[in-house]
């Protein structure tokens, strides 16, 4: 079982974070955690767009048996 928790924190009216998991295997987790652009129009929706494009981009390039720091980098560039 997992679960995320966000803090909306002391300022903003509502919390803009975008958590997602996602299983690739029973045995690989990938837990992708985006604080929102509080302040900024739409920070909900650049933080859920990034962490899904994150997201899309890993599931189609990420090798499981062999996850690299210059994967992630690469997901992050692609989103």
């Amino acid at each position: 079982m997992y679960f995320g928790l966000t803090n909306i924190g002391n300022v903003r009216k509502r919390n803009e974070d975008y958590i997602e998991q996602y299983d690739f295997s029973d045995d690989v987790h990938l837990y992708v955690v985006l604080d929102g652009v509080g302040g900024n129009s739409s920070g909900d929706v650049a933080s859920s767009v990034t962490g899904q494009k994150v997201l899309e981009y890993l599931k189609k390039n990420m090798d499981i048996t062999n996850v690299t720091e210059s994967i992630i980098k690469e997901a992050v560039q692609y989103a």
